[in-house]
């Protein structure tokens, strides 16, 4: 009886600490997401220049996912990997309109921006309510662009991410970017630590062996 009731103790703290973690999550993504877009469209309205726009509007779509994503199977418990993954997902939130880009640059980040948005809704409708923040199991996802590399999504971050920066070139935003770009290499490393614990995803990562560009990497 003793047994028994220590393992609903602690199966009682899990499902408890996973809520928590959800809870957590989803109010902070809400809230720097809301106000990551109410200062582009604050700077659009008084300048007209809709830089960020489109940034804005695709993490937008990540809120609405985020809300309706499903609870993991598998979760890591390292404090490191909620670091990683907290920093990764709203890092670039931080970055803000400014800087001057020149004309051809500004219009090669604009397309970057809508190509890596247009990607990353491709991405986020295919996982769903799969989507999610910190290293989890929700499900082995292995159609579309998953068919082509393990982390499509993270790429399409990093182009749209990347395409900001050239439309507003500031210091605090190229701080911005390298850091949430190396959190998000690190994310991936944590994530793979937890999914190949599924005999399931090991066999897809050698279906498909590439993390983000096909023959490269």
């Amino acid at each position: 009886m003793t047994a028994t009731m220590d393992t609903d103790v602690k199966t009682n703290k899990a499902e408890f600490l996973a809520l928590l973690g959800w809870l957590c999550t989803t109010t902070l993504l809400v809230a720097v997401t809301a106000l990551f877009a109410l200062a582009h469209w604050q700077h659009w309205r008084r300048t007209g220049d809709f830089k960020g726009m489109v940034f804005a509007a695709q993490e937008l779509v990540v809120v609405v996912i985020a809300l309706a994503r499903r609870r993991p199977s598998a979760v890591s418990h390292r404090p490191a990997d909620w670091v990683v993954a907290i920093i990764g997902s709203y890092a670039v939130l931080l970055l803000r309109p400014g800087g001057t880009a020149s004309a051809s640059a500004a219009l090669l980040g604009t397309g970057m921006q809508i190509a890596g948005a247009i990607a990353a809704c491709v991405c986020l409708f295919e996982l769903g309510r799969s989507f999610g923040v910190v290293a989890a199991n929700r499900g082995i996802k292995s159609r579309g662009p998953y068919a082509l590399v393990r982390h499509p999504i993270y790429a399409a971050y990093a182009v749209a991410t990347v395409g900001y920066l050239l439309t507003a070139p500031t210091l605090w935003n190229m701080a911005v970017v390298a850091v949430a770009l190396g959190a998000q290499l690190r994310r991936i490393a944590a994530e793979e630590a937890v999914l190949t614990e599924s005999s399931e995803y090991r066999d897809y990562a050698q279906r498909v062996p590439w993390r983000l560009i096909p023959g490269v990497i």
